[in-house]
């Protein structure tokens, strides 16, 4: 795993692993069970919660995938860079 982020309201756990290359969303009131969602398979490494918690980015290649928190759809691909994004704040 090479990096997590929880949401604002504590309920979802995003982690991204460049081995598995894939970023999974927890949903931690069902801990126990196999409850993830994975929402990238190109992965870097990289994914971050806005203060809000509105929002999820996930670096993606050169790429960052911003996603809905609640419904978990992806709302926007930013194509901003030519090299690997390496960190989100």
């Amino acid at each position: 795993m090479n990096s997590v982020s929880f949401s604002a309201d504590g309920r979802l756990l995003a982690t991204s692993s460049v081995q598995e290359k894939n970023v999974k969303l927890w949903d931690l009131r069902k801990l126990g069970e196999d409850t993830y969602r994975i929402l990238s398979d190109n992965v870097n490494g990289v994914v971050s919660f806005d203060r809000s918690g509105r929002y999820l980015a996930v670096g993606d290649g050169a790429n960052l995938l911003l996603y809905n928190a609640r419904t978990l759809d992806q709302i926007s691909k930013i194509s901003a860079h030519q090299n690997k994004i390496t960190g989100i704040k």
